[in-house]
């Protein structure tokens, strides 16, 4: 079941990325859809399925981006092992921990996408406001952190109920109140 929800999760992604993302703009910054779907699959995946997962979500990147196909891939498999082996999101006890990986990975991807494409179109030209496109590539971490946000909360909401219905004794409450 979880393989399914993560592949419609990913085509979801795909899907806001192109068509929601230039619609939520909002004073330049704009969600990333794609590094919110990675992060999904790499809480939820094992190692290595989670990295063939960031493939396959690099090249939906890349399927939307100018340029030559597989460069979003690469920097989509080299951000998934980054964060694999520096913050193992698989092992973040706490679930708002995910909102500080969304905007690192989210800032690692637009850096890193922005690099390799402009290395290979031969365009290796910086921005003209390096401080500007700091701003917006941290900006856009943020608006895809609050973003995941949602969710997380639903994650904790549910890790919550969880352990609290754990401690119940085995009857339940409406045999308790009414004997």
């Amino acid at each position: 079941m979880k393989p399914y929800l993560l592949l419609l999760a990913g085509y979801l992604a795909f899907v806001w990325q192109a068509s929601l993302r230039p619609e939520l703009a909002w004073n330049g910054y704009s969600p990333n859809f794609l590094v919110l779907a990675l992060l999904l699959a790499l809480w939820s995946l094992t190692d290595l399925t989670a990295l063939v997962a960031a493939a396959g979500l690099g090249l939906l990147s890349d399927c939307l981006a100018n340029g030559s196909l597989g460069s979003d891939m690469f920097c989509f498999l080299i951000v998934a092992n980054v964060l694999q082996m520096v913050c193992p999101p698989r092992l973040v006890r706490h679930p708002g921990w995910l909102l500080g990986l969304a905007l690192l990975a989210t800032v690692l991807i637009e850096v890193s996408t922005m690099a390799l494409r402009g290395t290979l179109s031969r365009d290796i030209s910086m921005p003209t406001d390096i401080l500007r496109y700091a701003l917006t590539t941290f900006g856009d971490g943020l608006y895809s952190a609050l973003l995941a946000a949602v969710p997380v909360l639903g994650i904790i909401a549910w890790g919550r109920r969880t352990t609290d219905s754990g401690h119940q004794p085995a009857l339940n409450r409406w045999h308790r109140l009414t004997s």
